[in-house]
């Protein structure tokens, strides 16, 4: 009798040890985060920028050339819904899931509100100061576009001198909403690699959104991107903010993707 009670307590002492030591290797594997090289992080945004510097001449016609029955029935429901990624309040339900389902990844969550934060605060600085005037401003009652003749007619120049730029309708330079989801889908796909597709088609669907419902210019999207990738790529460097905020998280060292990843 005494024999089995000693057998099943050291089989339980045994399994615990095992348990224990599983879950500090996964919570070892969970502090250790993969970050895309800063210089493609650079690169693409700086490609993204010329992309919108580029198509800025031919926004008319791109927005011309979507047909309306390209987005009728699910496709048009589909990217209102997609909206919703880019919102605030999306990102507090997916910071309450993370703090509620996975307490072990709570001491991310300020870098994840900084990389959903900190670009569309820089998109927003750059539209007080830049007036352009979005494609909604050229429809009539019944949402007919009567666009002018030029792409450049659409910017009405830099305010400058304190008289900041606060009308809705010429603040379509850059997109916030395309900043704020793809910074959210940068460190989204940082903190959750598995997901990597998901976040990424999100936040290709929520960009396009503005976009199909003329909200913004093409162009406008672009550099919204440019500026999401920049700032959010940088924050989940292992150096600079991020490598102080790794200090904060209690991060042992950050891996950088080799370039074959």
């Amino acid at each position: 009798m005494l024999e089995s009670q000693y057998s099943n307590r050291l089989a339980r002492s045994a399994a615990f040890q095992i348990l224990m030591s599983l879950t500090r290797h996964f919570n070892t594997r969970s502090t250790v985060r993969t970050a895309v090289r800063f210089r493609w992080i650079v690169v693409s945004s700086f490609f993204f920028a010329a992309l919108a510097a580029l198509v800025a001449r031919f926004d008319i016609a791109l927005l011309e050339s979507m047909h309306p029955d390209l987005l009728r029935g699910d496709v048009r429901r589909i990217l209102k819904l997609s909206e919703f990624f880019a919102h605030g309040m999306c990102v507090t339900v997916v910071l309450w899931a993370i703090w509620v389902l996975a307490p072990d990844y709570r001491r991310h969550l300020l870098r994840v509100l900084m990389c959903v934060i900190w670009p569309p605060l820089v998109v927003h600085g750059i539209k007080s100061i830049v007036v352009r005037m979005r494609p909604t401003s050229y429809l009539d009652h019944f949402l007919v576009p009567n666009y002018p003749t030029s792409a450049e007619e659409t910017w009405r120049g830099i305010v400058l001198g304190g008289d900041w730029n606060v009308v809705y309708q010429s603040q379509s330079f850059p997109s916030a909403h395309a900043a704020t989801v793809v910074g959210f889908a940068i460190v989204l796909c940082w903190l959750l690699p598995k997901g990597k597709y998901l976040f990424i088609c999100l936040a290709i669907l929520a960009s396009f959104q503005r976009i199909a419902f003329h909200a913004h210019w093409p162009s406008d999207v672009l550099a919204g991107v440019a500026v999401a990738l920049l700032i959010s790529g940088g924050l989940i460097q292992n150096w600079g903010l991020g490598y102080l905020m790794g200090r904060f998280e209690g991060e042992t060292s950050l891996q950088s993707r080799s370039a074959n990843e």
